[in-house]
């Protein structure tokens, strides 16, 4: 009953990835046309974390063992200007104008906690073989139930202009329109569209499930 109370009815049921920079525009009118509420587009690049405070992570074991997935995996950098309205800082500052372009970083609590880093602390990642490191500003509480397209690790604008993006968003689409989806791929067919609703679904089908065995027990 929490899980389904922290998520809203109107919360983003559908994510599209891989849009370019010269597709976002047409995609935002397409979606307008279509009577979808004008969604908020994120840049995304991709890298790998490499070090921590200065340690390489492919070289000490136990660091590699507490960063788990994060240095498993590229992970999926953003930047914006605006701090959203699903998160919430805890420590640091958040961008001034003059963080434009520099190398600083914004960076979810659990991320903090399973680093072992705060403030001042430095993260360096390598992207498409170009290696850089960055210093910790402030550290985040993101609401992960708005289901809106959030990122562990966020830069100030500027910074990551030079690396090639593309583009993710999120929005509501209810069940009758489902159409829409056929003719957006259609019309970009190297966007590729990630259905959250029928993960919802059968979440809520698992959860009805689990909750009848412990009635029963």
């Amino acid at each position: 009953a929490g899980w389904r109370a922290d998520i809203a009815a109107d919360a983003p049921n559908r994510f599209l990835i891989n849009i370019t920079p010269d597709q976002q525009p047409q995609v935002a009118d397409f979606l307008a046309e279509h009577g979808i509420e004008a969604p908020a587009f994120f840049p995304l690049v991709r890298a790998r974390l490499t070090t921590v405070d200065g340690r390489a992570i492919e070289s000490d074991p136990a660091l590699a063992e507490s960063a788990g997935e994060l240095a498993r995996r590229e992970l999926n950098l953003s930047w914006t200007d605006t701090l959203k309205a699903d998160n919430r800082l805890l420590e640091g500052r958040w961008w001034q104008p003059a963080d434009r372009g520099e190398p600083h970083v914004s960076i979810d609590e659990s991320v903090a906690e399973r680093l072992g880093v705060g403030i001042g602390d430095t993260l360096g990642f390598d992207l498409a073989g170009r290696t850089f490191t960055t210093e910790i500003q402030s550290i985040r509480s993101i609401d992960w139930s708005s289901l809106e397209a959030n990122f562990y690790v966020l830069f100030p604008p500027g910074f990551l202009d030079d690396y090639p993006s593309t583009y993710i968003t999120s929005f509501h689409l209810p069940d009758d329109r489902r159409a829409v989806l056929g003719d957006l791929v259609r019309e970009f067919n190297n966007v590729s569209v990630i259905d959250i609703a029928a993960i919802l679904d059968q979440l809520t089908t698992l959860i009805d499930r689990v909750s009848l065995a412990v009635e029963l027990v």
